[in-house]
Parts: structure tokens; C-alpha cells; sequence
């Protein structure tokens, strides 16, 4: 599903736009805000995050070179995992944070909405004659979060996965769509019935 097949769908929805500083947007209403807190803190809401920067790194040495660059370990980062870590220039000062998961010779990187651009563009001046493929998928896909209690029920349900995430930032293996990167984004142990969002064990999808 490209960014701009969910941007209808939402708006079919009721979805209004909110302008951002960077130049993307994102829903800020959906016209019923108790509705809409009562779907993520009891059953379960999804949470567009289509404007995010979504770059897919490849090639022989792309992984020597994001351990270099960022400030987690990526060396042994196994097929199917997923880390957060942090870009920093050589003074210590923060680039951007970044989700990061990998499968099949490749690495997707969820960044902040102002580094799909400028992100690229930066680490292009440490790249040599290095083999590294970055590449802006931000327009080809769209991204969203599944948050609230019943997040992950209803994920295997409509995804029929074979499993459930069993680790933040762990993908999840879903033959029925092949294309989609789908992990959770929080211990999905947490107790379920709890109300804060940050322990609703989200899914955030990439399709």
C-alpha cells in the first residue's frame, strides 16, 4: 500500500490533515476524540506514522557502516531483529534516532519526518568506496501503528500470522503478506489491560 492509498483511506475515515514544521502531515482529528481515546485505551486505534522517514539500507558493508554510525551494535544483529539506536556526528551531538529492523539482506530504518531527507544527504559524506544502497521507500509504502489492549489479537487476526511478536522490535514472520515489516513496539508480555498507551504492546506495521 503506497502513503498516498492510506492517506484516502483515512480521510474516508474522517481523518483531518495537520501541516508539520518539515512539510508532511498527519491526522490531528478524527472528529470524536472520546471515541477515539476510548478505541486505544480499551480495544484498539491505529496511529499514522506515514510522515516518517522510511529508508531501506543495502549492499555488502551497510551493516559495518550503520555500527559505525550509530551508537548500538549492529554487527551481530540477526535476520528477523530490530534495534533502536541514534546517529551522532564525531562531536557526540544527535543526528537522529532511529528504529531499525533487519530481514532478507536488507535493513529498514524508521527515522524522524525531517531526516528522510537530510538523513541520506549526511551520511552520504562518510561513504567511500564502500558497497551501500540507501533508498527513500517513503512514497512506495505507508506506515502505521495498531495501539490498545486488543492491538495484537487484532493484528494476527486480520494479518493471520502464524505467531505474535515475542520481543520488542522482533519481526514477525507473515507469509500471507510478504511484503509487510510488522513488529511490536512494546514488551507484548506488558499486562494488556492496562490503559497507558505506552504499554499497550503497539504494532507498527510497514506495508
Amino acid at each position: 500500500m503506497t502513503i498516498h492509498a492510506l492517506r484516502d483511506v483515512l480521510t474516508e475515515q474522517g481523518a483531518q490533515w495537520d501541516q508539520h514544521i518539515d512539510g508532511a502531515s498527519a491526522p490531528c482529528d478524527y472528529g470524536d476524540s472520546t471515541a477515539e481515546y476510548a478505541a486505544v485505551t480499551q480495544r484498539a486505534g491505529l496511529h499514522y506514522i506515514g510522515h516518517w522517514g522510511r529508508l531501506l539500507f543495502g549492499g555488502v558493508d551497510y551493516i559495518d557502516f550503520l555500527h559505525r554510525m550509530t551508537t548500538n551494535h549492529f554487527v551481530n544483529l540477526q535476520n528477523g531483529a530490530g534495534l533502536q539506536a541514534v546517529f551522532t556526528e564525531n562531536r557526540g551531538r544527535i543526528v537522529d534516532v532511529g528504529a531499525f529492523y533487519r530481514r532478507d539482506g536488507h535493513t529498514l530504518a524508521v527515522v524522524s519526518p525531517a531526516a528522510r531527507q537530510s538523513l541520506p544527504a549526511w551520511l552520504d559524506r562518510f561513504i567511500f568506496s564502500e558497497d551501500i544502497t540507501i533508498e527513500d521507500i517513503g512514497e512506495a509504502t505507508s506506515a502505521f501503528d495498531i495501539m490498545g489492549p486488543e492491538a495484537l489479537a487484532l493484528t494476527s487476526q486480520v494479518l493471520n500470522l502464524p505467531s505474535e511478536p515475542s520481543a520488542p522490535h522482533q519481526l514477525v514472520d507473515c507469509p500471507s503478506h510478504p511484503s509487510v515489516w510488522l513488529s511490536a513496539l512494546a514488551d507484548p508480555s506488558a499486562d494488556r489491560k492496562s490503559t497507558r498507551l505506552n504499554s499497550q504492546s503497539p504494532c507498527n506495521l510497514v506495508c
